[in-house]
């Protein structure tokens, strides 16, 4: 378990299979071999797949490491670069790590990593889960606080997330990876892809492939991501299933009540043993083998069914979709309701039900929202270069008074309290 004050945003260089994360101080390698590594064309990973070869899991970076967020989308090769490496709790300069590395010992443990992260900010509660590309837009009004507590293991990520709002979230997990989302919701409160959810709904997407959360006001869900090989692998071996076909089965499946009980309170099992990690059964091997226990057993369970959606429901999801791209792609020039209708072909009441099905607000306090949100991402990282009136009137608040009042409903703070809070 490493410190959470310690746990910084990770970096996963994800090329041919290798992982390569960091989590502050700690860049632990997960993931395929690293045999694969000397299929990369990059003279410095061919280099370093020598040595890790017979390398321990974790690799402690150097103490020139900096944050994250410059390196969020540079290539694998300059993580390599960058930090130096520590074998066996020996500091060693880059350029020797691969010759020091073969004289450690095979059978390193890799540990299992855990942090509690807790946010009052809709974007930075989508900042704080590893590895995810995401935007958060906050829907309901009031103060946001919500939290994150994640756990990786040598082939999968669980976590549990909780926020005190509606958001509409926009997502994708790291790549060659399958999400597993298990949301505690009633009845329709949540929807994936404008699906709605049943409070017996488990959802599934691949990773690197984006997908729309909306949220019910105060929610709290399960993720699991897993290496697709490394799962299908274990699948295949234990239960004797072809994993492609049984992920056919749709991206929302619904298990009988006690099922889905049981899974959640297996994950929070395991959560709470990673917190002792010298305790029997929780060694990240043993806590790996057990996430892939329960997940191909709810996969191949015999009440295991596919969830349903009306083309009702997937044609309101759609309009609601067209809305947003053009409110995005158009910020200076928010629509009005005549004009959407003219625009979409529907009249009032049809709109108006689109919205309320889907979102369930009325078009006009959605699109605001949506404004609102990305005044706020802005104004966060604004610093005081632009004056927060400009800023404002980028995304069509030509009314002061008016978009202040709106801001403060929507984040219970002023425009001027958010404003250079990165």
């Amino acid at each position: 378990m490493i410190d959470s004050g310690r746990f910084d945003d990770c970096i996963v260089a994800h090329r041919q299979g290798v992982h390569l994360s960091r989590f502050g101080t700690p860049i632990a390698l997960f993931g395929t071999p690293a045999e694969s590594c000397r299929k990369l064309s990059c003279p410095l990973h061919q280099a370093c797949a020598r040595g890790l070869c017979n390398a321990p899991t974790q690799i402690i970076s150097g103490p020139g490491s900096s944050r994250t967020a410059g390196l969020k989308h540079a290539p694998a090769c300059t993580s390599f670069q960058r930090y130096g490496a520590c074998f066996a709790g020996r500091m060693i300069p880059l350029q020797d790590a691969t010759m020091s590395a073969t004289l450690l010992s095979p059978s390193a443990q890799p540990r299992p990593l855990r942090r509690v992260t807790r946010a009052r900010d809709a974007d930075e509660q989508a900042h704080n889960l590893s590895q995810w590309d995401q935007r958060y837009d906050q829907l309901s009004p009031g103060h946001f606080e919500g939290s994150v507590t994640e756990l990786w293991l040598p082939r999968s990520q669980v976590f549990v997330e909780t926020a005190n709002r509606q958001l509409r979230q926009t997502c994708a997990a790291w790549p060659r990876s399958v999400w597993f989302g298990i949301p505690a919701a009633r009845d329709g409160m949540m929807s994936l892809g404008g699906k709605p959810l049943s409070s017996r709904a488990v959802c599934i997407r691949d990773g690197g492939a984006e997908f729309d959360l909306l949220t019910a006001p105060d929610f709290n869900l399960f993720g699991i991501v897993v290496d697709r090989l490394a799962f299908a692998e274990h699948v295949d071996r234990h239960a004797h299933r072809d994993l492609d076909r049984l992920l056919q089965q749709g991206d929302v499946l619904n298990l009988e009540p006690a099922r889905k009980e049981a899974l959640c309170a297996a994950l929070a099992a395991i959560l709470a043993d990673a917190e002792g990690p010298d305790a029997a059964g929780s060694s990240a091997d043993a806590l790996q083998l057990r996430i892939f226990d329960v997940l191909a057993d709810m996969l191949t369970g015999p009440d295991t069914a596919p969830g349903r959606v009306s083309r009702s429901r997937l044609a309101h999801q759609q309009t609601v979709e067209r809305v947003r791209q053009y409110v995005l792609q158009h910020p200076d020039q928010p629509p009005s309701i005549p004009e959407l209708c003219e625009r979409l072909h529907l009249s009032r009441r049809a709109l108006q039900n689109c919205f309320e099905d889907v979102a369930g607000m009325p078009p006009l306090s959605y699109m605001r929202s949506l404004r609102l949100n990305e005044v706020r991402r802005q104004l966060k990282h604004n610093h005081g270069q632009r004056p927060i009136s400009s800023i404002a009137y980028d995304w069509g608040f030509t009314h002061m008074s008016q978009f202040a009042r709106d801001y403060r409903r929507l984040f219970g703070v002023l425009p001027s309290e958010s404003a250079g809070e990165v």
